[in-house]
């Protein structure tokens, strides 16, 4: 045998062989970075830039700036000092978040826009900063087997789902184990009670913390399958719930806290129209109706949220969904009479209902909105020479 290889196989036996709870928490106050760590944190930094690269980043301002002000609140000066905890909001419809053992913690647009309420952020937020302070990718590195081979699973089972494929692309190994994996029951486990307490100590209602996993599986099983991601898993979910059930009941001052529901939805609400313009475009009609319905409640007076639920019936087309679509396109024109694409689909199921003088109406008034250089300028001006 190759020497080096001998060495390294040694080597890989040993740290397997550590007792992964000897790795104390970075509040502990003997944290001393491991070469390890340091490795790891290299990958970190290389798997980040591609997510920066892959415009997957949700460019939000005064999201970005409220889901990290939570953040604050839910972490302990202690862990501040030693950790320097960053949330970055992804562009993607799936339920997920995870975090980066370099501080950086990622939430899908899907995710804020499936929560309730400011506590539940509060929880989710709490359990992944959890695994940052805690060193779990380290812990986890050091009893893992079948690095490889369990990362080009989890890479295949993403890039077959619609939207992800892009995002499984940019995901290297550190990103790919977290979001789709999670940590071993034990460490999960551990985020959970850590996050908990760190929520509760905040002010938070404790008990708002199992109802943000029990409302992910009844939308699961309403929608009758899973999603590829850990927050998408049932068995996952049920884990995360009776976890923090567990939690309240040894905790057991649980009679009140903060909440902020409006707060909250009007926070991201942002995400929440985002959300369901990609289910849309995912062809999760029932996600779309669902997400479009929670921002009317917020912006009931929402042209764009009009036409959006349009769109839904008018791509499903099932039954009478082309009338119902031309009723909200209609009504999506006198909230926002400016916005081009809803002229461009009422022209599309007028032309479909043989209308041609409606159709020809809408594209006209949709190329008088569009941008000069629409990449369909040219089809739109042809469908209207052909109604002619």
């Amino acid at each position: 045998m190759n020497p080096r290889i001998g060495m390294l196989l040694v080597t890989v036996a040993l740290l397997a062989g550590c007792a992964s709870t000897n790795i104390q928490p970075v509040t502990s106050g003997a944290y001393e970075q491991l070469p390890e760590e340091k490795r790891i944190n290299r990958i970190c930094e290389e798997e980040q830039q591609r997510l920066a690269d892959s415009e997957m980043l949700y460019d939000n301002a005064k999201l970005t700036r409220y889901v990290n002000t939570v953040a604050m609140k839910v972490l302990p000066e202690a862990a501040k000092r030693e950790v320097d905890i960053r949330i970055i909001v992804i562009n993607n419809p799936y339920c997920n978040a995870f975090a980066y053992p370099n501080a950086k913690v990622y939430v899908h647009t899907g995710i804020l826009a499936r929560m309730e309420n400011e506590a539940q952020l509060a929880t989710l937020l709490g359990h992944e900063m959890a695994h940052v302070t805690h060193r779990h990718t380290l812990r986890q590195r050091l009893n893992m087997r079948n690095k490889a081979a369990g990362l080009a699973s989890f890479k295949a089972t993403l890039g077959s789902v619609p939207l992800v494929g892009e995002l499984s692309s940019a995901l290297g190994e550190l990103g790919t184990m977290a979001s789709v994996s999670g940590y071993s029951r034990e460490l999960e486990t551990e985020a959970d009670n850590v996050g908990f307490e760190w929520m509760a100590d905040a002010g938070y209602d404790p008990r708002e913390a199992p109802k943000l996993f029990a409302h992910l599986m009844a939308e699961m099983e309403a929608e009758k399958r899973e999603e590829p991601f850990f927050f998408g898993s049932h068995p996952k979910l049920a884990d995360r719930q009776a976890n923090y059930q567990t939690c309240i009941a040894a905790r057991g001052d649980v009679t009140g806290g903060v909440i902020n529901r409006k707060g909250y939805e009007k926070a991201v609400a942002p995400a929440i129209y985002e959300t369901a313009r990609l289910d849309l475009k995912a062809g999760r009609y029932a996600k779309a109706v669902n997400g479009i319905q929670r921002y009317l409640k917020i912006y009931p007076r929402s042209g764009r949220a009009h036409y959006l639920l349009g769109e839904v019936h008018r791509q499903r087309n099932d039954g009478n969904d082309l009338k119902k679509a031309i009723d909200f396109f209609n009504r999506a024109t006198k909230l926002d009479r400016k916005h081009a694409e809803t002229y461009r689909s009422m022209g599309i199921v007028y032309m479909s209902a043989k209308d041609n003088k409606a159709a020809r109406r809408a594209f006209q008034s949709y190329l008088k909105l569009a941008p000069p250089d629409a990449m369909d300028r040219e089809f739109i001006q042809e469908y209207i020479r052909q109604l002619k």
